[in-house]
């Protein structure tokens, strides 16, 4: 082995110690156990050993998958919470502008409510865009 792969050990100064004793037959019951370097402490050899696995296992195994409708449903119910939490909040803009047309306003403040009127209309505009062009 290099001194890529295994770098982790150079340097290491430990002393070697006992393990204690156990019940060896329980734990090799799994296939997983069968390796010493599925329990090594370095992070290095865990990860060779579930490479191999892993390439093992493709070879041997048909692939499981997901159909893309259940994917497709599942990552738009976060999208579509987003939008309706985004709608409710236009709509609250728009009753707190509301109350402001009725009230005797300069002319400042009357451009200044038409302009978040008109800045509401672009963002409502821009979520039924949005929800329009979802993927089903």
């Amino acid at each position: 082995m290099s001194f890529i792969t295994k770098r982790e050990r150079v340097f290491n100064e430990y002393d070697l110690f006992d393990l204690p004793a156990r019940n060896e037959g329980k734990l090799k019951a799994y296939a997983s156990c069968t390796d010493a370097r599925a329990w090594s402490h370095f992070c290095s050899d865990k990860s060779e050993h579930l490479v191999e696995a892993i390439k093992r296992n493709n070879e041997t195994v048909r692939p499981k998958y997901v159909p893309t409708n259940v994917i497709v449903d599942t990552l738009m119910v976060a999208k579509n919470a987003e939008i309706a939490r985004l709608k409710r909040k236009i709509e609250e803009f728009e009753q707190l502008l509301a109350a402001y047309d009725q009230l005797d306003l300069t002319c400042d403040q009357k451009c200044d409510i038409a302009h978040a009127h008109a800045a509401i209309r672009a963002a409502n505009k821009e979520l039924d865009d949005l929800v329009r062009n979802q993927i089903y």
